[in-house]
């Protein structure tokens, strides 16, 4: 019975879904993108030259480059495409330096929120591994002729507007010490965030770790749990990579410790797990609901985690308090943290403060004994691209509709924002609005002239009641879809 009534909860918020046609639903999103551009206040100064005679620059050629090159492509827009590994792919693939891809690596997302409009392939399971997703990709190059567009073993070290209006820059190839300069029509951003040299980690708290000889490393650099059996760990950030960490190192280390800053919502991978209802989570929560109804998709989402995992405070033992709702933040999917928790071999800290010699301490000065090792799975830094302009980095950290720089018309980010399910679809919905930007910036429409003033503003509301106590990056997947749905059409008017 129990099991009956939450069923009948979970299905009723995508029941309207069929009465929501994705179209229909976009509608209210154009008409807000049109009163947010109508606000701005005119510039007062000339429109900027473009050299729509030469290509179109793409740095990076994982997840959001591809996605780029085939709309570019598929618009006849030439371009041209830089990628500083050997291969596609960027941080799927694991041999790329770069990468914090390890062997025992799954995707958050599943197959259904995790592609690039081309689906995976049946074989592959709901949750794909990093090799699998690098073949996806290396698969999707080939299929789609992007190869022969790609300079691989080049890095960009440095861009510079010039006075026509073009992009020059300024390519390494590989360690060689001559330099290559090229000139471009516009620039496109698409070289991610989640990299070895993005690694974002609290440096004194590091050096501490250095000094006492506890192998600190970042969790950009894990390989797999070997290196910890028989020791006791620390591991630190309760995000995705910190849960699915801990979970594996505590199968052979003596002890592990799992510090949270805050304490994170554990959601399941699964709804109804090995019943004929059983689905991914994630392709669940994409389904389109109206706005309206969100008091009845948090109460169902509510019911599948106290159903599924339990609370994180009183079933998990997690520190208490929490003091966020389940969406107010991003969760952190349940892939053994839970029964780690459950049988001790996981054991939750709040907040690491300090490190006394080998013993950590954490809130409150609570010490525990001496530790052996600690890893850093705290994150990387967005926005960060070296190779910017230094009058242009701190726009680069939130773009016009995370797509647009403020300030230079022919400059586009891929930017990899925060959502609930994959973030490669919005990829592709970056692509389209970006492609669709340069048409209409060839043919000088109307709204492509208002929105030169418009991506100066504030951008608009692309959380709706989703991750509000998150950063900004982090949004509602399906509402910014939407937005860029609607700009696609709208720039072009």
């Amino acid at each position: 019975m129990r099991t009956f009534f939450l069923a009948l909860l979970i299905s009723a918020p995508p029941l309207f879904a069929t009465v929501c046609p994705p179209r229909v639903a976009a509608e209210p999103h154009v008409r807000k993108l049109r009163k947010w551009a109508g606000q701005a206040k005119p510039l007062g100064t000339p429109v900027a030259q473009h050299r729509q005679d030469l290509p179109v620059l793409i740095i990076g050629a994982g997840p959001a480059g591809l996605a780029m090159m085939r709309e570019l492509q598929d618009a006849g827009i030439p371009w041209e495409a830089v990628e500083r590994w050997i291969e596609v792919g960027g941080v799927w693939a694991a041999d790329n330096p770069e990468s914090p891809a390890y062997p025992g690596l799954r995707s958050n997302s599943s197959y259904g929120t995790t592609h690039l409009g081309d689906p995976l392939p049946d074989e592959y399971p709901d949750f794909p591994s990093a090799p699998q997703l690098h073949a996806y990709l290396k698969d999707f190059a080939v299929r789609h002729g992007l190869r022969r567009g790609i300079e691989f073993n080049h890095s960009v070290e440095s861009l510079e507007k010039q006075s026509d209006g073009s992009w020059c820059a300024t390519l390494r190839p590989g360690r060689a010490l001559h330099r290559i300069h090229k000139c471009y029509r516009a620039v496109v951003v698409a070289s991610g965030s989640n990299s070895r040299s993005s690694a974002m980690f609290p440096a004194a708290l590091f050096a501490k770790a250095q000094a006492a000889k506890l192998s600190p490393i970042h969790g950009s650099y894990y390989r797999g749990p070997e290196p910890y059996a028989g020791k006791r760990v620390l591991v630190v950030g309760s995000g995705n990579t910190g849960g699915d960490i801990a979970t594996e190192v505590s199968r052979v280390a003596k002890q592990t410790l799992f510090s949270a800053r805050t304490t994170p919502w554990l959601v399941p991978e699964y709804i109804f797990r090995n019943t004929r209802w059983e689905e991914p989570a994630d392709l669940f929560a994409q389904r389109r609901v109206p706005d309206f109804f969100y008091s009845l998709e948090m109460l169902a989402f509510r019911a599948i985690q106290k159903f599924a995992v339990g609370h994180p405070t009183r079933d998990l033992g997690l520190p208490a308090p929490i003091e966020h709702d389940i969406l107010d933040r991003l969760p952190t999917v349940d892939r053994g943290l839970a029964e780690a928790l459950l049988e001790g071999r996981v054991l939750p800290r709040r907040g690491l403060v300090d490190f006394y010699g080998r013993r950590p301490v954490f809130h409150r000065g609570n010490r525990e004994e001496p530790i052996d090792a600690v890893i850093f799975a705290t994150g990387y830094h967005h926005g960060n691209f070296p190779f910017l302009p230094q009058e242009l980095k701190e726009g680069a950290k939130e773009p016009a509709l995370w797509v647009f720089d403020r300030k230079e018309e022919d400059l586009l980010y891929l930017y990899e924002v925060g959502v609930a399910q994959g973030v490669w679809p919005i990829f592709v919905d970056q692509a389209k609005a970006a492609t669709a930007y340069l048409k209409a910036q060839t043919a000088g429409t109307a709204n492509y002239e208002l929105f030169r003033e418009a991506r100066t503003q504030t951008n608009p509301d692309f959380k709706g009641r989703r991750f509000r106590l998150a950063e900004p990056r982090f949004l509602d997947a399906r509402r910014y879809s939407d937005y860029l749905h609607g700009f696609r059409f709208w720039i072009q008017e």
